[in-house]
């Protein structure tokens, strides 16, 4: 792992961090799901987190096992600094959350891509600590 070159820290693979499941439009890119599936793709984004790509995950779904994971780590290693790289999606699933956001189109973007993001574990929940930090 790239990342790790200069850290040189133990990694785990954890698959509950893993992107969501896009179904049918798996390895599809934005432009082609647009081309071949415009209608549905449209009524999905305006269904905020229960966006679900045919045959695959809501964005609920997918929250919810990211924070799963991220809680079983936490109780793992308590006090602990973990860092975890993802997919924008993941990361985007737990800030959201924690932001109550709805998922909407008309909402101003909160996150940068290729941007590092703190958060904290506190009584047995998520809260911000930072965002977009340049790297």
């Amino acid at each position: 792992m790239i990342i790790n070159e200069r850290l040189a820290l133990d990694v785990e693979e954890e698959t509950d961090l893993r992107e969501q499941d896009w179904g049918i439009w798996e390895g599809l890119t934005r432009t082609e799901i647009s081309e071949k599936y415009g209608e549905i793709l449209e009524e999905q984004v305006k269904s905020g987190w229960s966006f679900r790509p045919p045959g695959g995950e809501n964005r609920l779904e997918l929250s919810q096992r990211v924070q799963s994971a991220l809680s079983s780590y936490a109780q793992k290693y308590p006090g602990e600094k973990i860092l975890v790289v993802s997919h924008q999606g993941v990361i985007k699933s737990l800030i959201y959350f924690i932001e109550k956001r709805r998922f909407q189109p008309d909402e101003p973007k909160l996150i940068d891509k290729n941007s590092l993001h703190t958060n904290a574990w506190y009584n047995n929940s998520f809260s911000k600590v930072e965002y977009n930090i340049n790297c």
